[in-house]
């Protein structure tokens, strides 16, 4: 497995963005999203580690070598890569994610205009205290049996804000919704190796062609996030 650190020029992505749909063309996730599948990175899910006024930097994990000339044709480019493969033991992990839950009743928070059966809703609403219901919300996700570790110890939860995003919806509408986001930090065991490489590769839970579900070592971050000044991000 290897993670990738890429730039993309955002006056690139948003041309690209509002030649496929003129809607979604002034949100980031779409513009990067967008210039990925048009280059052919299969890089899901990936996060935002910095931005600039002039570009996006990027990072996410792929499977194997990537062909990248389609996406300097685009103007983009790969600044750094990092190999690496899941070991046995203790290791420090961060998770970026949006954390809704999915109903279908009708008695319960969401966007009433949604159909019932892609209604979402924040996983902390009816909670007191939202990190502590973010705490929960990944403590359910990431389970032994399904994901191939066992968290060790507390679960930081940090950076917790609403994102504002358009999405697209079944009958072609185009509409600004708000979904939550944080990160969140902790220390886990390694249970099974296969699992967790799929994890790491597939992501944790919604959004994750738009930026959210990446599940980062911490290693890897700190190392990726150390070129071109933009260590703060890890």
């Amino acid at each position: 497995m290897k993670f990738m650190l890429i730039d993309i020029p955002r006056e690139d992505a948003f041309t690209l963005a509002r030649k496929t749909h003129a809607a979604t063309s002034m949100d980031a996730g779409y513009q990067v999203k967008t210039v990925l599948a048009e280059a052919s990175i299969p890089l899901r899910p990936w996060r935002f580690l910095a931005s600039d006024p002039m570009s996006y930097r990027i990072c996410g994990a792929v499977d194997g070598d990537v062909e990248t000339s389609a996406l300097t044709n685009l103007g983009g480019s790969v600044c750094a890569t990092a190999d690496w493969e899941p070991e046995n033991g203790m290791i420090e992990l961060d998770l970026h994610v949006t954390p809704q839950l999915q109903c279908r009743f009708r008695d319960v928070p969401g966007d009433r205009d949604l159909p019932r059966r892609s209604r979402l809703f924040d996983a902390a609403v009816g909670s007191h205290d939202r990190s502590a219901a973010y705490r929960d919300w990944v403590a359910n996700k990431i389970q032994p049996a399904s994901a191939g570790i066992e968290i060790d110890g507390d679960i930081q939860i940090a950076f917790v804000r609403d994102v504002r995003v358009p999405r697209k919806f079944e009958d072609r509408r185009v509409k600004l919704v708000m979904i939550p986001s944080c990160r969140a930090r902790f220390k886990a065991n390694v249970t099974d190796l296969a699992l967790f490489r799929n994890t790491v590769s597939g992501g944790i839970g919604r959004q994750r062609a738009f930026g959210f579900g990446s599940l980062i070592p911490r290693t890897v971050l700190s190392s990726l996030a150390s070129h071109g000044g933009f260590a703060d991000a890890a």
